[in-house]
Parts: structure tokens; sequence; C-alpha cells
């Protein structure tokens, strides 16, 4: 998986690799995109996702405020993006170093371990789940049931703004224990 530079909000920088992204103070000169997120610092990941299970895992460091999941290809990238399950995005964050939350609506607050430093990810399109985990010791954090694959997902990521404070990049990593997570056997509505 890598990001999508076609989506990608024009202050976001993004490694050679496409595997890494941080929020600049700098807008950087790409061309014009109609898929790209004009307001909101955001992007795609690759590739779409139409059936199958997939896992990804991300590193989101020692940032303070960060969002991952996964959106409807047709999800609005244009103006301020209002992350909610309602909106065709599925995602996990966190806010002011402290607030762990899921975008339902309204938000529901997460128990998360405060040290989480890399985060899985299970996608199930034919079931509809999408299922977070603390890669650390295979921790469920969060389970969206109910996920509609009538047009393709992608993964979502928004790093932190940028700040005078140093945020970490997020960070597409190789999965290292492929066998740590498995998705709940049978997880009831936003679980």
């Amino acid at each position: 998986m890598t990001f999508d530079m076609d989506t990608a909000n024009n202050y976001l920088v993004i490694s050679n690799d496409l595997r890494s992204v941080h929020c600049g103070h700098v807008k950087q000169d790409r061309k014009e995109c109609a898929e790209r997120f004009n307001q909101s610092i955001c992007i795609l990941g690759s590739p779409r996702f139409t059936s199958g299970r997939h896992y990804w895992e991300v590193d989101v460091g020692r940032s303070k405020e960060w969002d991952v999941g996964v959106c409807r290809e047709s999800a609005n990238r244009q103006g301020a993006i209002v992350l909610a399950a309602d909106n065709g995005f599925w995602t996990v964050g966190l806010r002011d170093g402290e607030l762990f939350a899921a975008s339902t609506t309204p938000m529901t607050p997460l128990c998360v371990n405060p040290g989480l430093r890399r985060l899985g990810v299970f996608l199930d399109v034919e079931v509809g789940n999408i299922s977070f985990c603390d890669i650390r010791d295979g921790t469920h954090i969060f389970t969206f049931t109910d996920i509609s694959s009538e047009e393709s997902l992608r993964p979502f990521f928004t790093p932190a703004n940028a700040t005078q404070e140093k945020q970490d990049p997020l960070t597409i990593c190789p999965v290292m224990n492929p066998g740590i997570f498995h998705p709940p056997a049978s997880p009831g509505p936003h679980k």
C-alpha cells in the first residue's frame, strides 16, 4: 500500500517511497486534480478495495492528532470534511494527545493505551467490517460494522496539522506480525 499523490492536500509532504506523510508549512506545487482534498489535510491510500480481506499497519508515532481508516471512493473531498461514518468515513483518531475516538455520530470515545504507536487496520469488504487494533499486544480498539460495499473503499489518512510542536508523520509500514490480529468473530454494532 502507498499514498495516492493525486488525492493529497497541497500542504501534505509525502516521502519519495509514498509511504510516509506529514503536514508542512508551505503549500506544495502539485497539479490540480478533482480527486485532491482541497481544504482538509487528508490523503487516500492506494489500492482501491472492492472485495476481499485486507490488512495494513500505520505508525502514528508520537503525534497528538491523527485519523486513520477507510472512506467511500465518492466521499466528499472539497471544502471542510466532517469525518463521520454517515458521510462515508470510518476512522479512529486522536485529538489533543489524549482523546481517542471513532467517527460515529455522535463520536465514540475509545479506551486506548496512551502509548499507542502502531495501529493495525483490518478490512473485510464482504462482511462489511473494519477493525482497528494496537499492534503491540493485539488489543482490539474498535470495529465498524455494516459498511456498504456498493462502491470502492479507499484507505484514509489525516496527519497532524503543522504546528510549532514537532509532529511525527503517518507511515504505512510493512506488516510485522500478520498473525497478531484476528478480527472479532462476530462483533456487535460499533464495538
